[in-house]
């Protein structure tokens, strides 16, 4: 369990956040706008914008292009992230379609901030029901930390406690059904392949740096999360563009 979907619980992570999802949603509706502009549309300080979209620019969830002196923001999935772009559609849905209050969309992503919670949906997936002490066995979480993972899953109403063991609960939300999706792509997924996981080859870390990454941040249970850690390629390489501030004309 080395891996544990570094890119999909990273990027929950910085969404279940109100300024960063403010910030998504002002650019959702409003394609092409400076730091500037979000800034003004959310009632940010223009330095706190900034910060934002380049920490959803590195989760590959905006891309960035330079206009004259300005850089503009689009929401547009990074493709070396195969989750962005079913992510950034679920979001789409959930903020402008179904406009639903945005601390019910930061509670749904908060189920899926910790890659131990990922790991043990992805098994319930595979072979529920699953008594408590065969899913601490399989999944490797010990008893209590189990028991609180556990926990914060069925407040989200997204596990139930049967008789014989854990089961998922049925017809989840939209948007956790889309994360539970690709949960369950990914355990379908070739070894060595996973879609969590940015591909080396688009500029990405190696498995093994990206495994390091995921273990460290592991360590805390939902803890803030840096826009840097497992940024997208797109991000990284963009170097004359993913400065966040824009620069007026003189």
């Amino acid at each position: 369990m080395d891996t544990l979907h570094p890119t999909l619980w990273r990027s929950c992570r910085v969404l279940a956040n109100s300024r960063r999802l403010a910030c998504l949603k002002t650019v959702l509706a409003h394609p092409d706008l400076t730091v500037e502009s979000v800034a003004e549309r959310t009632g940010l300080p223009e330095d706190q914008a900034s910060l934002c979209l380049r920490a959803l620019q590195a989760r590959g969830l905006l891309q960035a292009r330079r206009q004259s002196r300005w850089v503009l923001y689009r929401p547009e999935p990074d493709p070396c992230v195969p989750v962005a772009a079913p992510l950034l559609g679920a979001l789409r849905h959930a903020l402008l379609d179904d406009r639903l209050p945005e601390h019910e969309i930061r509670r749904s992503l908060t189920a899926f901030t910790h890659p131990r919670r990922l790991t043990i949906l992805r098994h319930l997936q595979l072979a529920a029901p699953a008594p408590a002490a065969q899913l601490s066995l399989a999944t490797q979480v010990s008893p209590p930390a189990l028991q609180r993972h556990l926990r914060k899953l069925k407040n989200r109403a997204l596990v139930y406690r049967a008789e014989e063991g854990w089961r998922l609960a049925p017809f989840p939300p939209p948007l956790p059904q889309t994360l539970l999706t690709l949960i369950a792509l990914d355990a379908c997924a070739p070894h060595g392949r996973s879609i969590a996981q940015n591909p080396v080859p688009c500029g990405g870390r190696s498995t093994a740096t990206t495994a390091r990454h995921s273990r460290s941040s592991a360590a805390s249970d939902d803890g803030p999360a840096g826009a840097s850690d497992g940024a997208s390629p797109a991000a990284t390489r963009a170097s004359g563009v993913t400065t966040a501030r824009s620069v007026k004309p003189v």
